[in-house]
């Protein structure tokens, strides 16, 4: 996994905004600047339910997508800076297990195809995992870029994150 992390330690609630503003402002800037020839599919896969043999995948679009055990926007900590921009659009995705935080974490799709995994502050942490095993746990707040075939421990749950043209 590579990515690149956006500090909050030492900020200000106002500096971690303007960093998550200025995110924004470049992601809007990409509908007018990006003309792409090929499509492309942002998903989620989740491990199978108990007494299930198939995982279920969460196709991601464009925008903000919470996860969560009981995911809602308006939940959010008074205490967290603003996670999504005025106006913004954010996609509920509920999570099956109890160790997951009611708001958890937040993948963000820009148009530009750069991703984003933010942990919410959650009390068993966000992780990525690599290849050779280790695990590495989120600092909260901080955005952590995603690419393809990332592993991501929501808690207890092993997601992995696909990035896959359409054919």
């Amino acid at each position: 996994v590579r990515g690149f992390v956006w500090e909050s330690r030492g900020s200000s609630p106002g500096a971690i905004y303007a960093m998550s503003t200025q995110l924004w402002d470049e992601c809007i800037d990409d509908i007018v600047v990006k003309s792409s020839s090929q499509e492309t599919r942002y998903e989620l896969q989740l491990p199978p339910k108990t007494g299930e043999t198939n995982s279920s995948k969460i196709q991601l679009s464009t925008g903000f997508h919470l996860f969560g055990r009981d995911p809602s926007p308006s939940n959010l900590s008074t205490q967290q800076p603003q996670i999504f921009p005025k106006g913004a659009q954010v996609n509920s995705h509920c999570v099956a297990s109890h160790k997951v935080s009611a708001n958890h974490a937040v993948i963000e799709i820009c148009n530009s195809g750069t991703c984003f995994l933010q942990d919410l502050g959650s009390r068993n942490k966000t992780q990525l995992q690599y290849a050779n095993g280790n695990r590495v746990a989120l600092q909260p707040l901080c955005k952590y870029e995603l690419r393809d075939d990332t592993a991501i421990l929501l808690a207890d749950l092993l997601c992995v994150f696909r990035i896959t043209p359409y054919s």
